[in-house]
């Protein structure tokens, strides 16, 4: 379980020695300040890509933002809502497992079979994130190649229009068109649902003892 824990955590710690110049661009460009947590969170939600994050930074600096840079929905807006993506689908569930030293007590479990049904959620949290993310990259990159902000607007509509914490948002538009990452998010949340059960019953045991 402790193995496949520490892989989902690499979500959101990233790769060792990971660095971006991203947030200073902003910074130089636009006066636009980030608290360190909330750029973790967006690095996290672009996979820590360095070319993804190279090719949404050429989305914002392609067009004249410097006078709507907090208007638009292809700057800080989109950016609030790009990190939103790893801290209400992701960071929630180590949350769940920090608290109360979660993580510490399930390591005296003696329930093979139970934390091996935990591992295999986790595993099943990846492989799900791993899936949402390469929906996240392609549009975005995608949207880079375009030279015409209301279509690279309409472009990055699909992670705009998320919910990202109802679960019960309608993934198929008025054309009868699925939207994939709606399908994704909505998983993601009920596997969240499905770690915080196991979690909660595998430390009750522990504790019961």
């Amino acid at each position: 379980m402790l193995t496949s824990y520490n892989k989902f955590k690499s979500l959101i710690d990233g790769p060792e020695g990971f660095s971006n110049s991203f947030f200073d661009d902003m910074k130089k460009s636009f006066n636009a300040d980030l608290e360190q947590s909330a750029q973790n969170n967006f690095y996290a939600s672009l996979g820590f890509d360095a070319v993804v994050i190279h090719n949404f930074k050429r989305i914002i600096t392609t067009f004249d933002l410097n006078k709507y840079y907090y208007d638009t929905e292809i700057g800080n807006s989109f950016i609030h809502k790009l990190r939103h993506l790893s801290l209400k689908l992701i960071v929630p569930i180590d949350k769940l497992l920090q608290e109360n030293n979660n993580i510490g007590v399930l390591k005296d479990s003696s329930n093979m079979e139970g934390l091996k049904e935990l591992a295999m959620i986790l595993d099943n949290v990846r492989g799900k994130w791993d899936m949402f993310l390469d929906q996240v990259k392609n549009t975005i990159n995608e949207a880079a190649n375009l030279t015409v902000k209301n279509a690279v607007v309409n472009k990055l509509e699909i992670v705009n229009s998320l919910k990202i914490e109802d679960p019960n948002q309608q993934c198929v538009d008025v054309q009868g068109i699925n939207n994939k990452l709606c399908d994704l998010k909505r998983e993601l949340l009920q596997l969240f649902i499905s770690v915080k059960d196991k979690v909660l019953a595998l430390v009750r045991d522990v504790v019961k003892k």
